[in-house]
């Protein structure tokens, strides 16, 4: 998974401020660190349906089916009901994840 490089931006900012004498600045980028970091978490661990999973690792929703029958990929649902988190996802190289890029420059669809 890829990790988000926000966090220690923002707390190498946190530091250069507080070496400057700006202690509520500083705080602040360090509160901002932690929301992110905290956000990240919680994203990784939300439960995904087969279909959502499809979209975000570029597999479809069969052979996600498969791999978590086969128990190659943990089921976070139920027998029926498979859900994958997002942590456990499988990417398919040259994925790049929710189809949002098209939504990013105007398309539609």
């Amino acid at each position: 998974m890829i990790t988000n490089p926000l966090p220690a931006e923002f707390r190498t900012t946190a530091a250069d401020r507080r070496s400057e004498g700006d202690e509520h600045a500083a705080r602040i980028y360090e509160i901002c660190a932690n929301r992110v970091e905290t956000y990240e978490r919680e994203r990784a661990l939300e439960c995904l349906t087969l279909n959502e999973a499809a979209g975000e690792s570029g597999f479809s929703v069969s052979h996600l089916g498969r791999l978590v029958s086969e128990g190659r990929v943990p089921n976070a649902g139920e027998r029926y009901s498979p859900r994958i988190r997002r942590e456990d996802l499988p990417r398919k190289p040259g994925a790049c994840g929710p189809k949002l890029l098209g939504k990013a420059r105007g398309e539609n669809g």
